[in-house]
C-alpha cells in the first residue's frame, strides 16, 4: 500500500501524493510541477564546501564556528525552506550567537491565522463548508495548480454546488468599495463597477464565503484589515472568512518558531521591510552587546525569498550558507535535504495545519539539518566558554 507524502514544490503542500508503484509509473496525484520536482530529488545526504571546494562536514562546521566566534555583528537570514524542527534549531542558534534575524517572508503570510483567529478558517474547513470561494489577487491555477481541486472543488462534500470567483485584479480600492456595498442598507454608489455589486450580492447570499489572498494581495496588510472588518460586521451570517496562500513554503512555520522562542506574537516580530519581498529583520536580545548597523557575517540558513537579496550592509561580508543547494561563492556552503518528502519531520501549511512530510514518521528519516545546526550551536558555545581564538 502506497503511503501518502507531502509535496513541497509549492505552498499548497499537497499531502496525498504517493511514491511511484513501479519503474514505469510516476508520482501519483501530483501536478506536473510536483512530478517534475519529486522526480529530481537528490540523495538524502549532507555535503560541504569550503571556498567552493569539497570539504568534510567536520572541517566545515569547525570553520563556521570559528567565523561565528570572531563575528561582532552576525545576521541570520532565510528561515524558510526548512522543516519546523530545523527552524527551531536555527532560532536557538541565532539567540545563542546574538544574531539579527532577517525573516524572508511576506508580512501578510506571517499574519495569516495570527490576527483575529475567529475571522480565519483552515483550508480544509473552507473546503467543507464554503459555498462561495473568492481567489483575490491572482489566478490560483497559474501558481498553485491543485489548490482548487483540493480545497475549492465545484461541489461541496454534501453535494451542493460551490461558486468560485476570481478577482485577479482587485485591489484595496475594490475592497473599500466592497465594504461599503456590504454595509447593511447600503447600495453601491451611482456609477459603481458592476462586479463590486455582484461580489457583494454573492457574499450576502452565501452560507459561508471564504476569501483567499494571493500574490500582492497576500502582502497588503491594509487590504486584509478591510476584509477582516467586513467579516466582523457580517457575523454571524453570512459568515466571511479570510486566509492567505503564502508563496513561500513553510513561512508560517518560521513565524511560529520565532513566536515559540521569543514569546512575542508573530505579527509583532515584523518590524521593517524591503520593497522586494518584505524581508524582515528581527533584532533579538544579545548577551554580546546587541547588533549594530554593520553586519560582518551573514548566515543564510534555509532558502532566501526570491528577490530578497542581501542587505546593503552585508554585501561583501563573509557568508555561511546552509540550504538545499550549494553556493560556490560562499566561504562555507553546506547542502541539506531541505523540505524533502522522505523526511520524518514536519511543516506548517499556510493555514496553520501541521503536516508530517513522509506521511508517517515511522517510515521516514530524521532531518539531518536538525543535528547539523545543533552541532554548530554546541561548537560555537564551546568556543564562547573556552575563549578560543
Amino acid at each position: 500500500m502506497a503511503l501518502p507524502m507531502v509535496c513541497t514544490r509549492c505552498s499548497c503542500c499537497c499531502c496525498d501524493v504517493e511514491l511511484p508503484s513501479g519503474a514505469n509509473s510516476g508520482w501519483q496525484k501530483a501536478c506536473d510541477w510536483g512530478r517534475q520536482w519529486l522526480g529530481g530529488l537528490p540523495p538524502l545526504e549532507v555535503t560541504a564546501l569550503r571556498s567552493g571546494r569539497q570539504s568534510t562536514l567536520e572541517a566545515a562546521l569547525e570553520e563556521a564556528a570559528r567565523r561565528i566566534d570572531g563575528s561582532a555583528a552576525p545576521v541570520l537570514s532565510g528561515f524558510v525552506g526548512l522543516t519546523n524542527e530545523a527552524q527551531r534549531e536555527a532560532a536557538l542558534l541565532a539567540v545563542r550567537i546574538g544574531a539579527a534575524i532577517r525573516l524572508d517572508t511576506s508580512s501578510g503570510g506571517a499574519r495569516a491565522g495570527l490576527d483575529a483567529p475567529d475571522l480565519t478558517a483552515t483550508w480544509s474547513a473552507a473546503a467543507a463548508s464554503a459555498d462561495l470561494v473568492i481567489y483575490w489577487g491572482a489566478d490560483p491555477d497559474e501558481h498553485f495548480p491543485r489548490h482548487r481541486e483540493l480545497f475549492a472543488a465545484d461541489r461541496m462534500p454534501d453535494g451542493l454546488a460551490r461558486r468560485v470567483v476570481r478577482l485577479a485584479r482587485a485591489d484595496l480600492d475594490f475592497a473599500l468599495r466592497l465594504a461599503l456595498a456590504l454595509q447593511e442598507g447600503k447600495e453601491p454608489p451611482a456609477g459603481e463597477a458592476t462586479d463590486v455589486a455582484e461580489v457583494a450580492g454573492a457574499i450576502r447570499a452565501a452560507r459561508h464565503a471564504h476569501v483567499y489572498l494571493l500574490g500582492e494581495a497576500a502582502r497588503d496588510d491594509a487590504l486584509r484589515d478591510v476584509l477582516g472588518a467586513c467579516a466582523a460586521r457580517l457575523r454571524p451570517a453570512p459568515k466571511l472568512s479570510v486566509a492567505t496562500i503564502e508563496a513561500i513554503v513553510n513561512a508560517r512555520g518560521a513565524v511560529e518558531a520565532l513566536t515559540w522562542l521569543t514569546g512575542a506574537p508573530g505579527s509583532s516580530l515584523l518590524l521593517s521591510s524591503t520593497e522586494a519581498e518584505t524581508a524582515t529583520r528581527v533584532w533579538l536580545p544579545s548577551s554580546r552587546g546587541g547588533p549594530g548597523l554593520d553586519e560582518d557575517l551573514r548566515l543564510e540558513i534555509g532558502r532566501t525569498a526570491p528577490g530578497a537579496g542581501p542587505a546593503p550592509a552585508a554585501i561583501g561580508a563573509p557568508r555561511i550558507v546552509i540550504g538545499d543547494q550549494h553556493d560556490d561563492a560562499a566561504e562555507i556552503s553546506i547542502r541539506i535535504p531541505g523540505l524533502d518528502p522522505r523526511l520524518a519531520a514536519t511543516v506548517v501549511r499556510g493555514d496553520g495545519v501541521f503536516l508530517t512530510l513522509c506521511g508517517n514518521a515511522e517510515h521516514g528519516q530524521p532531518d539531518p539539518a536538525v543535528e547539523l545546526l545543533r552541532q554548530l550551536r554546541l561548537a560555537v558555545q564551546s568556543r564562547f566558554a573556552g575563549g578560543a581564538a
